[in-house]
């Protein structure tokens, strides 16, 4: 686990918890996950926080697979992330 943040924006932080491969089974699989704080920037309590997880299973053990699993995991991961924060600033969080 990385103790500091990964990204730091105005309003929340990001800490990469995984980015790995792994062997599920016998699938691999390309395993990525994040912490995702929103903070406020006037009273510098956290308003809300979230765990984004993406998986991507290769379909063959190939090198050019095996380098771009993490990649479409990491896409999957930053559209959620994207949408969580700006369902929470329109909810006024």
């Amino acid at each position: 686990m990385i103790n500091q943040p990964l990204l730091q924006i105005r309003m929340g932080r990001l800490y990469l918890l995984y980015f790995q491969m792994e062997l599920v089974g016998t699938q691999p699989q390309a395993l990525i996950q994040y912490n995702a704080l929103l903070i406020s920037t006037k009273t510098r309590n956290l308003v809300a926080s979230r765990r984004f997880t993406a998986r991507h299973t290769l379909s063959e053990m190939e090198v050019s697979e095996t380098f771009s699993a993490p990649g479409i995991a990491a896409n999957q991961v930053a559209r959620e992330l994207i949408e969580w924060a700006l369902e929470q600033g329109q909810s006024g969080s």
